[in-house]
């Protein structure tokens, strides 16, 4: 997941649980909560732009709008993050929708064109810029993402399949702190290496044995490793074979776990979106692996 992109994702998050506190007190009123919608996720949007154009794209010279096939690129990390956001983005537009007591295929239809071009509008950015350009194969990723989550709600009626996150640092970072940056923080938003991108499903979706924990779940997950460059790894780590990482794992349904605090709960069910450290087996390299935690 590009760094940028992610910034739009947690501006947009943060915004829309600020939005829903506030929308609360006017949710009987349809028009106004419509319209507090719209202007506030148009205001956040646009402050989220306006902060990614200054922290990244203003030292760099503009050109012609030009596409880049980077498709091939971390061994498609990058594109399995733009449908991780894209989803969420969805998933966070259609919950302040429904404050208002919209229906849900106007919900749908609503937030899904939102999303798609909030988060489609860095590729208007990276074309424009000398120093990226636009992606198909990014729009597309993000299509994806819009797509899973409308579907669910559409067809399934519930999300069946959830888009969870983790990550794991990697023991050469220090090889490339320009790339992967120099600090946890910069590299939990940029170091391929270490993210893993998981869909985690609850058991009770498909049993209904009363000794199954309303909260259980199995994951699986997607990773990759010892990348050094985005094609190809760069001729000075010639040691380091690029590696593709499937996972099976128990994961933490945490919309199901409830305290009777309104407010915890609310805190506890946002962080959802991450995958619980759990033991795990991993294929790579045509071997398995057994981790007793993985995260």
């Amino acid at each position: 997941m590009k760094i940028r992109l992610l910034f739009i994702i947690l501006f947009a998050s943060q915004a829309s649980f600020a939005q829903k506190l506030f929308l609360k007190t006017i949710k009987n009123d349809s028009v106004n909560c419509h319209k507090t919608i719209l202007l506030s996720t148009g205001l956040a949007y646009s402050l989220s732009y306006i902060g990614l154009y200054e922290l990244w794209y203003k030292d760099y010279n503009l050109s012609k709008f030009h596409f880049f096939n980077d498709s091939k690129e971390w061994l498609q990390i990058d594109k399995t993050g733009h449908f991780f956001s894209a989803y969420y983005l969805t998933k966070y537009q259609t919950g302040l929708l429904n404050i208002c007591d919209t229906k849900v295929r106007n919900q749908l239809l609503t937030s899904s064109i939102i999303s798609f071009i909030g988060i489609s509008s860095i590729e208007l950015f990276d074309g424009f810029s000398s120093g990226w350009g636009a992606s198909a194969t990014d729009l597309t990723a993000n299509a994806m993402g819009v797509g899973f989550f409308v579907l669910q709600k559409s067809i399934l009626k519930k999300e069946y399949f959830v888009p969870k996150f983790s990550y794991n640092s990697n023991s050469y970072i220090p090889f490339r702190s320009d790339l992967y940056g120099t600090n946890k923080i910069e590299r939990l938003l940029k170091d391929y290496n270490g993210q893993t991108y998981w869909i985690s499903t609850n058991l009770k979706n498909y049993l209904t044995y009363n000794f199954i924990p309303a909260w259980l779940n199995i994951a699986f997950g997607y990773g990759a490793e010892n990348m050094t460059g985005g094609e190809v790894n760069l001729p000075a780590y010639p040691w380091y074979k690029r590696t593709r990482q499937y996972y099976f794992s128990i994961d933490l349904d945490l919309t199901k776990i409830n305290t009777n605090i309104k407010i915890l709960d609310t805190i506890i069910h946002q962080f959802n979106v991450i995958k619980f450290p759990m033991p795990t087996i991993e294929y790579s390299n045509k071997e398995f692996t057994f981790h007793p935690i993985y995260f």
